[in-house]
């Protein structure tokens, strides 16, 4: 069911376990229905279809080994692309963007929470998020929105809830972007890794802060380098926001350490 459906009207997008995908509009009444089946889908069972800021941003999800198991449109359904990029070969159960970021997204799967910060770059980095659970079967997700708590369903290990903290640098658009490939890995302990997306003229600032907003860690890098290994075993274990700024531009990403 769509969040987007026009007033007094249900609008459902379905799946099916070949890998077909309709839109349904007007559901309650004379349905009238659409076909908006990638052309590279996978004859396989679509698990879910996660619905971003609106009906143009859509994601869905297959739950069958050896098939490309994650496709984005920006467009309805116009246009599809993979977003499977470093995401090992396994089933994905359920998907949901931020409520504030459709660029954010997580993932249930067979091996755990596996999440992503920028599905519009043009690689995709997946990282686990399974601190205080194992990498067990994840079934469902839901989200509560006025908190942004996300609730895992698990295949025989309970329930477990956390707390999904978005960037506001990226969210709200309050500067311009810097193209940042990837950060990993996430939790991470003793080193962190960064990959630029491009390389850039100059010196990239990075600080690592802690979530009452101290300053735990600055570093300065050669923008030139494009990719980066951090030393952070000094680190205590804790979330953190990890800035990165070249002057024009920043980005940000909540980041664990174990």
């Amino acid at each position: 069911y769509s969040q987007h459906s026009p007033n007094e009207t249900s609008t459902l997008f379905v799946g099916g376990q070949t890998g077909r995908l309709f839109k349904v509009e007007n559901a309650q009444a004379v349905p009238d229905v659409t076909e908006i089946t990638g052309p590279d889908f996978p004859i396989a069972s679509i698990s879910c279809v996660a619905i971003g800021g609106s009906e143009d941003t859509l994601m869905v999800t297959f739950s069958n080994y050896g098939v490309n198991s994650i496709w984005q449109t920006y467009d309805g359904g116009g246009t599809w692309s993979s977003k499977e990029a470093n995401l090992p070969d396994l089933p994905v159960r359920w998907a949901i963007f931020h409520p504030g970021d459709a660029k954010q997204a997580m993932l249930a799967t067979a091996l755990g929470i596996w999440t992503c910060n920028h599905l519009h770059l043009a690689e995709q980095i997946w990282s686990t998020d399974i601190e205080g659970m194992a990498n067990v079967r994840i079934d469902m997700l839901q989200l509560r929105e006025s908190d942004n708590t996300v609730l895992a369903a698990t295949h025989g290990r309970g329930l477990y809830t956390t707390q999904w903290i978005s960037n506001p640098w990226v969210s709200v658009g309050e500067a311009p972007e810097l193209p940042v490939a990837g950060i990993w890995p996430n939790p991470f302990s003793e080193r962190l890794n960064l990959r630029l997306g491009e390389q850039i003229n100059g010196r990239i600032e990075l600080n690592i802060i802690d979530m009452q907003g101290r300053m735990i860690m600055q570093e300065s890098l050669d923008g030139m380098q494009g990719n980066y290994t951090i030393n952070t075993g000094h680190i205590p274990a804790g979330t953190y926001v990890v800035r990165l700024n070249d002057g024009r531009r920043s980005y940000s990403e909540t980041i664990i350490h174990q």
